[in-house]
């Protein structure tokens, strides 16, 4: 990505092609596989996130391993952390799964807005 563009470059081999075909395919899972209804809660004294949410695979075939990625705001809107954690479970094709209680550790003391997205998984 420049600028927030995203590049395409012309491959230079087959090995390159076969690269970017990967790259491609990998891309259109990851569309296709979001992170819906989230909600979240602090626990831990005030220091730690759990979150409860819904992982929509739109995917003709399961996927596993999920990484979500989240951001956390402090009231002035500054992003002040961000952290990821894995969710070693499987989510089957065309499905929607609730993960409750899922804890993403500790987090900054000043936040007062989480936000989180799939950020990548395998299939």
């Amino acid at each position: 990505m420049v600028d927030g563009m995203k590049v395409l470059t012309v491959p230079s081999s087959q090995q390159d092609l076969a690269r970017a075909r990967r790259e491609l395919e990998m891309e259109r899972v990851l569309e296709r596989t979001s992170l819906e209804k989230f909600s979240w809660r602090r626990a831990g004294f005030g220091s730690v996130m759990i979150a409860n949410f819904t992982i929509e695979n739109r995917n003709d075939f399961a996927v596993r391993d999920i990484v979500v990625r989240c951001s956390f705001d402090a009231a002035s809107g500054t992003q002040i952390g961000q952290t990821r954690e894995t969710i070693y479970q499987r989510f089957p094709a065309r499905k929607r799964t609730a993960v409750k209680d899922f804890s993403f550790g500790f987090i900054p003391a000043q936040t007062e807005r989480a936000g989180c997205r799939v950020n990548r998984h395998r299939f």
